[in-house]
């Protein structure tokens, strides 16, 4: 049994005072002391639940399943509001995931918590100015602006931040790009609900053990509500995306004049609730302001924004010239992808507080 006087020895050497939390004090996940009803007790983190039947990872990274009915009356009232909580925050997405899969969130918004098992990048241990401007043109198509390619400056800084682990025969980060650029591109990754290919690259090709959520809001940025103007490229919306440790990758409608061109898919590094944006295209660093564009006479109209680009000076003469223009609006296509990954929560803490 878990609450053993063998056990005990050993796990009392990381144990002090600990008084039972309130559900809104300690997340789930967190390491903590767990009491039995025989008063014995032991430091660990809840890894899942099977029915009446908690799995809990102890300090040594041994796994015990534990029935609630062993736990002291303290400890299972903390656990059911703590589980509670858990699951209204859940938001439907799948508690328990693996490593690599993929986990598409309903309603367009993401759950405030990680999936069980796992935990969000802390923002504070990433710089998103450290994403990388990767020229296509010396690894792939140079106007080959899809979703895929786009997201090779993210998948690269997430290995230079030890997010996960993009293979490489001799740790260089040239043969790693390339390996991205064929392999994503290869698998279709990204394309419009394909969720298979998102799985498919994580999963097989990366093998990694994190998982993520991803939240495409190509489509639901451009629903159109009765009698109202939608405004969802409004910057502070999409500010609340362009953080921590997101992929994001906005679809935006190119101009030359009035004419519209095409519409790649880009990464955006950076959107300020007053409308700075920062993104790349053709490994060039793109800074500019979101300013809204005049009101259509459709009264059920997304209202579209322009992205004035404010250091076309620094740019290189070739793509001055092209004289391009970048809108968000309400044609098809365009819109903001996010993807999120969540790292495994297995190591327990070093120190208690």
């Amino acid at each position: 049994m878990i609450f053993s006087n063998r056990y005990l020895v050993l796990a009392c050497l990381l144990i002090f005072s600990w008084l039972p939390a309130e559900a809104d004090e300690a997340k789930l996940t967190d390491s903590r002391v767990w009491h039995g009803k025989n008063g014995k007790h032991f430091r660990g983190k809840f890894l899942g639940r099977d029915g009446e039947t908690l799995r809990i990872q102890d300090t040594r990274g041994k796994i015990y399943n534990v029935p609630i009915t062993s736990l002291s009356d303290d400890d299972r009232d903390w656990f059911k509001k703590a589980w509670d909580v858990q699951q209204e925050k859940e938001n439907e997405i799948d508690a328990l995931a693996k490593g690599g899969e993929v986990l598409i969130p309903k309603d367009f918004v993401l759950p405030s918590v990680a999936p069980i098992g796992f935990k969000r990048v802390p923002d504070e241990s990433v710089t998103r100015r450290n994403i990388p401007p990767i020229d296509q043109s010396e690894y792939y198509d140079k106007d080959h602006n899809n979703f895929a390619s786009s997201f090779v400056p993210f998948m690269l800084w997430w290995h230079t931040s030890k997010i996960v682990d993009v293979p490489s025969r001799r740790d260089d980060n040239e043969r790693r790009i390339e390996w991205l650029y064929k392999t994503l591109n290869k698998c279709r990754f990204g394309q419009r609900h394909a969720r298979n290919s998102y799985q498919s690259f994580f999963q097989e090709e990366l093998k990694t053990t994190a998982c993520f959520e991803v939240l495409d809001l190509r489509d639901a940025l451009t629903v159109h509500a009765a009698h109202k103007t939608l405004d969802r490229f409004n910057p502070e919306f999409l500010s609340q995306f362009t953080k921590g440790a997101n992929a994001t990758i906005l679809s935006v409608s190119v101009y030359k004049g009035s004419r519209h061109e095409w519409t790649p898919d880009l990464p955006l590094v950076e959107c300020t609730p007053g409308g700075g944006v920062i993104f790349y295209m053709y490994g060039l660093k793109l800074s500019g302001k979101l300013e809204k564009l005049p009101a259509g006479k459709d009264r059920n109209a997304v209202q579209g924004y322009e992205i004035k680009i404010l250091n076309m000076s620094d740019q290189p003469d070739w793509f001055q010239a092209r004289d391009y223009s970048f809108k968000l609006e309400g044609k098809s296509g365009t819109g903001l992808v996010v993807v999120v990954p969540n790292v495994a929560d297995t190591a327990p803490a070093e120190t208690d507080k």
